[in-house]
């Protein structure tokens, strides 16, 4: 398969552009659903779709190879399916109940600075300077726009 960059960061971004719009869809959810009932009927939702997808996919396959997708990583999927999904995104809603979608979004943009060490860690991946600089600066402004006072106008300001 070839690779097309200017595709892979167009969907890039169309994935973050859903992603970024879900969180203002939960909240709306959440005055009705508590949230790990809502992460819950989500994401089975979700199971149940890719599921028939996959076995759509399998039955159109003809190349007479084991799948080993399922087969041989069972414990990891069990294991991948109660810590990310259940558990991390259970307590996504949770924290997207109590904080306003905003605030959320600016705690999960923490991500990258994880992903660098974990990457670094286990995987032995080294990041770049401009990388390193990049999550510096990142960092930086999450910080500054973590204040309260910075991105929630007090109604006592505005007199």
């Amino acid at each position: 398969m070839k690779s097309n960059p200017l595709l892979a960061y167009a969907e890039a971004i169309l994935v973050t552009f859903l992603w970024s719009s879900s969180y203002v869809l939960i909240k709306f959810g959440l005055l009705e659903i508590p949230p790990f009932l809502f992460a819950a009927v989500r994401y089975t939702l979700a199971f149940v779709v890719l599921g028939m997808l996959y076995i759509a996919r399998v039955g159109t396959e003809k190349s007479g190879r084991k799948s080993t997708t399922v087969a041989n990583g069972k414990a990891f999927l069990v294991a991948a399916g109660i810590c990310g999904y259940t558990l991390a995104q259970g307590l996504q809603f949770v924290g997207l109940f109590y904080l306003p979608a905003v605030t959320t979004t600016f705690v999960l943009n923490f991500t990258p600075i994880f992903v660098l060490m974990l990457g670094i860690l286990p995987l032995r991946e080294k990041g770049s300077r401009l990388q390193l600089v990049g999550l510096s600066v990142a960092l930086l402004g999450l910080t500054r726009s973590s204040r309260r006072d910075w991105w929630v106008q007090d109604s006592k300001s505005e007199s």
